[in-house]
């Protein structure tokens, strides 16, 4: 998931920061030891000792103790807060995908006014994965790993250290920050410490580090598997419908049916346009729409479509339904998918790679490798060439993906596969040419 490559490469970059920084506090120490103190006076003084005394034994003091400890405890601050950060990034994207993982019969309550003014659910799901947070955060560790529990099922109990570890660290955390490491009986009576002052050493931070390192990688790992379960955990997928729908629009109102803002009636709900809408492309006179939802919901939407062409508001040309089951192999815009093939490499797919490139798409690790799955094993190449010198050879009629799926002998939804794929290629081709 997003919010596992996220911290991953945060804490990378914290322990990185650490080996440069005792690295550069050990050259300083050879470099003062080799300082001629005659310089002390001289105005050949190496810059690199300004305010800093020249004395071996005080810059080992400083450089191999006092320094490197405040560097641990400030960068094992740092590393809880990513962590923290990491449990909340990752509670919001499961609700993306796995809203019915929250369901509960707590009340909302949200002002007329804010509801009105939404053009999609999407506003009141913020308003409300938004509340949980806020009192996550101000909740701390403890009530993230309880929420975790009970909401997601990610018990981290059964992970590589369990709770008391974290709870430790954090613990320290918050003395380090609240009281400059000054302990408290609380504190001592809990992890059984004597000491009136506490730091951070280097086993200790190495430790810390790996601990919350692994228990980050455990609930990346069991949150990615929750969100490629179907959504309501089902057994049988939600049938949805894709649809192509080409439109004329000869006025205003027509264009205004087209546009993701739309509303409309279903039975007795009030739909939104954009929550089907994939793609749509087109100008001020004509446009293609291309929608991906509930079967009865897609027939709403087009009875309307229907009532305005009655109307003589717009002209319906092409009204194209292709059922199946929500794989997630299709329906794609064609720029995302265009953009994943570009970045695929050639022969196996390195180690990484696919959250790497997830990372850098903005889109989920489960997303792309449908994505790829869509790419890779929809069609050998020779098939694709054989499709595309085809359709270059014959002339087809207004509706090109019947003509395909009834040469070929393919399901519309694969004729749609294969058009987006040559659709891509020429693409390459043309812009190759261009440069």
């Amino acid at each position: 998931m997003r919010a596992g490559d996220h911290f991953r490469a945060q804490l990378t970059a914290i322990d990185r920061l650490y080996r440069a920084t005792i690295y550069s506090y050990a050259r300083t120490i050879e470099a003062a030891a080799h300082q001629d103190e005659s310089a002390a006076s001289s105005s050949d003084l190496d810059p690199l000792f300004a305010g800093v005394p020249l004395s071996l034994h005080l810059a080992r003091r400083r450089f191999e103790g006092r320094y490197p400890e405040h560097l641990r405890e400030a960068l094992l601050v740092r590393a809880v807060s990513i962590f923290e950060t990491f449990i909340v990034d990752t509670i919001r994207e499961a609700f993306t995908t796995r809203r019915d993982l929250f369901y509960s019969n707590d009340k909302v309550e949200f002002a007329s006014g804010f509801v009105l003014r939404q053009n999609s659910l999407a506003g009141i799901f913020t308003q409300i994965i938004n509340r949980d947070i806020r009192e996550l955060t101000s909740g701390g560790l403890r009530k993230m790993i309880k929420y975790l529990k009970t909401r997601l099922n990610i018990d981290i109990a059964t992970g590589p250290h369990g709770p008391s570890s974290l709870y430790e660290i954090v613990d320290r955390r918050h003395l380090l920050v609240h009281r400059l490491g000054e302990t408290d009986d609380k504190y001592r009576h809990d992890y059984l410490i004597e000491a009136r002052r506490i730091t951070v050493g280097r086993t200790y931070f190495k430790n810390s580090l790996s601990i919350l390192r692994d228990t980050a990688s455990f609930i990346d790992e069991q949150a990615d598997r929750l969100v490629q379960r179907p959504l309501l955990g089902s057994g049988n997928t939600p049938s949805t419908a894709l649809v192509e729908i080409d439109v004329i629009l000869p006025s205003r109102r027509g264009r205004a049916a087209l546009m993701p803002e739309f509303m409309f009636e279903h039975e007795d709900e009030i739909l939104r346009l954009g929550d089907l809408l994939i793609q749509s492309f087109g100008d001020r006179s004509s446009r293609t729409l291309r929608l991906e939802g509930e079967p009865s919901h897609i027939r709403s939407y087009v009875s309307v479509l229907r009532w305005l062409e009655f109307q003589g508001e717009l002209e319906v040309l092409r009204n194209q339904i292709y059922r199946h089951k929500r794989t997630g192999t299709g329906g794609y815009p064609v720029g995302l998918v265009e953009k994943v093939q570009k970045a695929l490499p050639e022969g196996t797919i390195p180690d990484g790679f696919k959250r790497n490139l997830a990372e850098r798409l903005g889109i989920s690790v489960a997303k792309l490798r449908r994505i790829i799955e869509y790419l890779q094993h929809s069609f050998a190449d020779d098939e694709l060439l054989q499709i595309e010198q085809w359709l270059s050879n014959n002339e087809t009629s207004d509706h090109p993906l019947v003509d395909i799926a009834s040469h070929f002998n393919m399901s519309k939804l694969r004729a749609r596969r294969a058009w987006d794929l040559i659709t891509i290629l020429r693409r390459e081709r043309d812009s190759t040419g261009a440069e």
